[in-house]
């Protein structure tokens, strides 16, 4: 995966050469991780087309931009050396593409701001959810999640584990929660909540598990692990022992 995330962006714009293009797309065959990055991405390539293409330049625009390329004294464009003259196409295609996607974007963002903020709780709230009846609107159709929630959740690598049930926390419209049991010992249980970065707040000790910074602590009988990665707060828990826990978050 950390050879392979790198190049998706080049793959996708077909500027790898064949040998590597073919040992990417072998490991996206294999990879569900890269896989889903690989979805996210062609979902936000396609949503900047789809701007670019339903976004009309007003002529008030084009008109600045020619005011300011007249403006140019023409003998000097004449001088100027021809590896130079380029500059001037990019400064106004960077304009015109900064009043396409700059207010689309800030508002995508400023929607998502909001949402985190109104929706911040803490590891001990979360955990002492967890046998509260109601406290999780079950969903396991995955689109009709990622509609609920306002996002798409990150896919988390943990082999050994079957999900069992997901589903929208209820006080927090904007947090995920997925809950598994070990595919060989079905009295072992582990739940991970997961939203946007800066939405889930924990505080204890910190340590470095795996490449990640990691919260560590205990809570109403359960050992919890919260740490952030790839803009998603993950909060994992269970009953199982803490070097359990650890060795869980090192491969997910």
């Amino acid at each position: 995966c950390s050879e392979a995330l790198p190049l998706l962006d080049l793959l996708y714009d077909q500027l790898l050469e064949t040998k590597d293009s073919a040992l990417v797309l072998d490991h996206l065959q294999n990879c569900v991780n890269c896989q889903t990055e690989w979805e996210s991405m062609e979902d936000l390539k396609r949503r900047f087309a789809t701007a670019k293409n339903n976004t009309a330049i007003p002529p008030e625009l084009m008109e600045k931009v020619s005011l300011t390329l007249r403006r140019d004294d023409r003998s000097t464009l004449l001088h100027t050396p021809s590896r130079q003259l380029p500059l001037v196409g990019i400064a106004a295609s960077i304009l015109i593409l900064g009043w396409i996607l700059v207010p689309k974007l800030i508002s995508q963002n400023g929607a998502q701001r909001t949402q985190t903020a109104s929706s911040h709780l803490s590891a001990t709230q979360l955990i002492n959810s967890l046998t509260t009846n109601g406290a999780v609107a079950r969903e396991l159709n995955k689109q009709l999640l990622i509609e609920k929630l306002g996002y798409e959740p990150k896919y988390i690598h943990l082999p050994e584990w079957k999900m069992e049930s997901s589903g929208v926390y209820a006080d927090a419209a904007n947090i995920a929660r997925f809950d598994f049991v070990r595919n060989d010992n079905p009295n072992q249980h582990l739940s991970c909540y997961q939203a946007i970065e800066g939405t889930i707040i924990a505080s204890g000790p910190v340590q470095n598990i795996g490449g990640k910074q990691v919260v560590l602590g205990t809570e109403s009988g359960y050992q919890f692990a919260k740490f952030t990665q790839n803009g998603r707060d993950y909060l994992f828990v269970t009953k199982l022992p803490t070097t359990t826990l650890e060795e869980i978050i090192k491969g997910a």
